[in-house]
């Protein structure tokens, strides 16, 4: 079947995939198990998708893109924080309400429908181990702000330690070697400068 360029958003747990095909407007629960999987490439080339878009949910989305880069689909994992800015900026999207498989991917197809995920069916352990590298960094750099801004709210002297002692801690961490220094992408390009949140590969 020749596919055209209609795209996926999927919304990722543990246990379930959420997909919902923007052109289509079709919507599919899949297990997020091999089974699902399979399952789930099956539909995309029924319906003549070619590329999907994954929430990044902590490494639960990883073997569900493999498998679709596999089946020779362009699959994307984005920051839920960059889906959520650009549901708010359009208007469709309040400071309180969940991000869900089609803002994903009506972000998908306003940013990334252009964009290749690599060599469609490879595998890239570097790539990968990179990528939760920089996610795992972004994690303890979150946390160390909003620690960092509890500290300077309290008024108590013994919280105000231990949220400081924390934070020694937190720093530690950042600073361990590898997560230090800011890697870079195959093409070259910094995925966490030191003023800028970290960005997904390229």
């Amino acid at each position: 079947m020749t596919q055209k360029m209609d795209v996926v958003g999927i919304d990722v747990s543990k246990a379930t995939l959420d997909a919902y095909a923007l052109t289509s407007q079709q919507a599919r629960q899949f297990a997020n198990d091999p089974a699902g999987h399979q399952g789930l490439v099956a539909w995309l080339q029924e319906l003549g998708v070619g590329v999907a878009v994954f929430e990044a949910s902590g490494g639960y989305e990883r073997a569900a893109a493999q498998s679709l880069r596999r089946a020779g689909l362009v699959a994307h994992v984005v920051d839920p924080k960059r889906v959520r800015h650009y549901a708010q900026a359009a208007g469709q999207l309040a400071k309180t309400d969940r991000i869900d498989a089609r803002m994903i991917a009506a972000f998908g197809a306003a940013f990334l429908l252009e964009r290749p995920s690599g060599i469609a069916g490879a595998e890239d352990p570097a790539r990968q181990d990179l990528a939760e590298l920089v996610g795992t960094r972004q994690v303890l750099v979150d946390h160390r702000t909003s620690l960092q801004q509890q500290a300077d709210a309290v008024t108590s002297r013994v919280a105000k330690k231990l949220l400081l002692a924390t934070l020694k801690q937190f720093d530690r961490q950042i600073e361990t070697p590898g997560m230090s220094r800011s890697p870079r992408w195959p093409d070259g390009s910094t995925p966490c400068p030191a003023s800028a949140r970290c960005r997904s590969p390229p």
